[in-house]
C-alpha cells in the first residue's frame, strides 16, 4: 500500500520496503538536491531517513506557480485524487484548497478549488460525508466535485480566535471529529512563553499564565446534525500551547501533537504527544510564583 505525505513545499510519497534506495539515502544524506538516486515505488528517493524497510520518495516539488506554495494538510479521495490545503503565506487571504490528480505517466496535476483563504490547515471528511477545512478563524465546508467548488464554500463555525498577536503566532485551527460527531478544535496560545514586554511572566497568583483562560486549549463544539455544529463551545482540554495535530483512534482515544515552547537548544525540545481526556489541564504554562 502506498501512502503519500506532504512536507514543507514538497509533496512526498511513502513507499513500503525499498532496501536499495534506503541504503542510497544513508550514503547520500549530505546531498544538496532534495531528490537523490534510488527508487521508492517508482518515485525518486529522498535523503529523509526512515524506519528500516521504508523510504520516502518525491512526488512533486514546485514553487507555487503550478500548485501549492505552503502545503499543510491532505485528504485522499475515493478516485485516487487528493485534497491539499495550502497556507500560501503567514498572512490572511493567501491560502487555498487544491485538488491533486495524476496523469497516466504519474505526473502531478493541480486544480485550485478555492482561494483567498486565511491560513487553511486541516482537511477532513465529516460524519455526514462532507469535506471540512479549517481556516485561521473559521471551519468551512466545500464540495470538491462541484462544477464551481469555490461557490460551494459555506461557513460551519465562524468567529474562532484569530490569534493575530505576535505576527499571527499559533493561528492554525486543527480539528478532529469525536465519535458522536462533535468537533474538537484547537485554539492556540497567543504567545510563546506568556511573557510581557519586559520579559516577565504574565502569571496569576497560582502561577498560571493569564492568557490561559480563553486560549491554549481544545474546544468542543456539539454536533447538531446535518452538517451543523454549535457556535458556542465548552473546554475539552486546556494547558495546550498549540495543538498542531489532532487524531481520534478507532478506540475513541484522542491524541494531540503539542507544538510547545520554542527550543532553547536542538537537544532539548519541549514538544509532546498527549492523550487528551475531558477536563484535564496539560501544563501550559505554569511558573513558580516565587520567581522574581
Amino acid at each position: 500500500m502506498k501512502i503519500r505525505l506532504i512536507a514543507a513545499a514538497v509533496l512526498l510519497s511513502l513507499a513500503t520496503f525499498a532496501p536499495d534506495a534506503q541504503a542510497q539515502l544513508t550514503a547520500q544524506s549530505g546531498a544538496r538536491s532534495y531528490a537523490v538516486q534510488g527508487d521508492c515505488d517508482g518515485r525518486p528517493a529522498t535523503p529523509v531517513r526512515m524506519a528500516p524497510g521504508y523510504c520516502l520518495g518525491l512526488v512533486w516539488q514546485g514553487g507555487g506557480q503550478d500548485g501549492p506554495r505552503m502545503p499543510r494538510g491532505l485528504l485522499p479521495l475515493e478516485n485516487g485524487d487528493w485534497l491539499v490545503t495550502d497556507l500560501g503565506a503567514w498572512e490572511v487571504g493567501k491560502g487555498a484548497v487544491w485538488r491533486l490528480s495524476f496523469a497516466a505517466d504519474g505526473a502531478a496535476r493541480w486544480r485550485r478549488l478555492a482561494g483567498g483563504l486565511s491560513m487553511p490547515h486541516t482537511v477532513k471528511r465529516g460524519p455526514d460525508g462532507r469535506i471540512y477545512v479549517s481556516e485561521m478563524n473559521r471551519i468551512l465546508t466545500l464540495d470538491p466535485d462541484a462544477a464551481d467548488a469555490a461557490a460551494s464554500v459555506r461557513t460551519v463555525i465562524g468567529d474562532l480566535p484569530d490569534n493575530r498577536l505576535h505576527d499571527n503566532r499559533h493561528p492554525l485551527s486543527s480539528f478532529v471529529f469525536d465519535g458522536n460527531g462533535d468537533l474538537l478544535v484547537n485554539v492556540g496560545a497567543p504567545s510563546d512563553r506568556c511573557l510581557d514586554a519586559a520579559g516577565k511572566p504574565k502569571a496569576d497568583a497560582r502561577g498560571a499564565c493569564v492568557e490561559d483562560a480563553a486560549t491554549a486549549q481544545v474546544r468542543r463544539h456539539a454536533y447538531l446534525g446535518n452538517g451543523r455544529w454549535a457556535e458556542d463551545s465548552t473546554v475539552f482540554a486546556s494547558g495546550l500551547r498549540n495543538s498542531i495535530a489532532l487524531v481520534r483512534h478507532p478506540s475513541g482515544t484522542v491524541l494531540q501533537a503539542e507544538n510547545s515552547v520554542d527550543l532553547e537548544t536542538p537537544d532539548h525540545p519541549y514538544d509532546e504527544i498527549n492523550v487528551l481526556t475531558q477536563g484535564r489541564h496539560y501544563g501550559w504554562l505554569y511558573y513558580s510564583v516565587t520567581q522574581s
